[in-house]
């Protein structure tokens, strides 16, 4: 089966393979989006082998997860999701104006099996992301790229399963505005939060290391 989208204002030719069903984004749906001419915003970003991401901000879904790291759009913090060994770049507070919305990543891999021509079509909500450098098996280049880049992005707090036990913000933040961001942090996260110490984080983002002039001051829930 094959469809034909436009990405802005050029039509690609998609084969829809038995697969269809893995779509995260129902079929339907992405045709309605991309059925005809459009001025959504089209990026396409390069992947190993024959795999592209085709990236379409539209107006069609909740903000992002994963935000660009400005100055002034929150305070940033490292925690771990629940169930991670290693700690994730976190922002709260981020400002609504500044949250892309409506984002459709196409996973598209060229096909070369004759009669064929275009590309098999996957796609899900959201931003092709780095996988994070404390991801197990990594090279590493791969980790020196993940580590840029979450130097620059982070996950937005709100609707995360932080876990409490250790949130890290950097100790020049927490001596500047001390109580008012930390009463800003426990309100985002909804649980108290007491000072235990401070420490530095590996290179990787798995390990931390306890030093009295840590670059982070390590917060722990006061609620057990």
């Amino acid at each position: 089966m094959e469809i034909k989208l436009y990405l802005g204002k050029i039509p690609h030719t998609f084969i829809v393979s038995k697969y269809i069903k893995r779509f995260i984004i129902p079929l339907e749906e992405i045709s309605t989006v991309l059925g005809s001419p459009n001025n959504f915003e089209v990026m396409k970003v390069g992947r190993s082998g024959k795999l592209f991401n085709y990236v379409i901000e539209t107006d069609e879904s909740n903000p992002a997860a994963i935000v660009e790291l400005k100055e002034d759009s929150g305070l940033r913090f490292y925690a771990k999701n629940r169930g991670s060994y290693g700690f994730s770049s976190f922002v709260a507070g981020y400002p609504d104006s500044q949250i892309s919305k409506g984002v459709i990543t196409l996973i598209a891999k060229k096909c070369d099996k004759p009669p064929y021509t275009g590309y098999y079509l996957n796609s899900f909500w959201g931003y092709p992301v780095d996988p994070e450098p404390f991801t197990p098996n990594l090279d590493r280049d791969k980790v020196e790229k993940s580590v840029e880049f979450w130097s620059k992005k982070a996950y937005r707090c709100e609707g995360r399963a932080v876990d409490l036990t250790q949130i890290l913000v950097p100790y020049d933040e927490y001596q500047k505005y001390g109580a008012e961001k930390i009463h800003f942090l426990q309100k985002a996260l909804s649980s108290g939060l007491a000072f235990i110490g401070r420490c530095n984080l590996s290179d990787t983002f798995q390990q931390t290391y306890i030093s009295p002039d840590g670059k982070y001051a390590v917060l722990r829930s006061d609620n057990g």
